[in-house]
């Protein structure tokens, strides 16, 4: 159990990290459609 202990905080907050990396990227990508 001290696996999933370990490993489940780091897949939450690697989840949150891809989740903020695409809420800004999509926030950039909207200020840059011209290109």
């Amino acid at each position: 159990m001290s696996v999933l202990e370990a490993v489940i905080p780091t897949v939450v907050l690697t989840t949150a990290f891809i989740a903020l990396l695409v809420v800004a990227f999509r926030a950039t990508d909207g200020h840059h459609k011209d290109e």
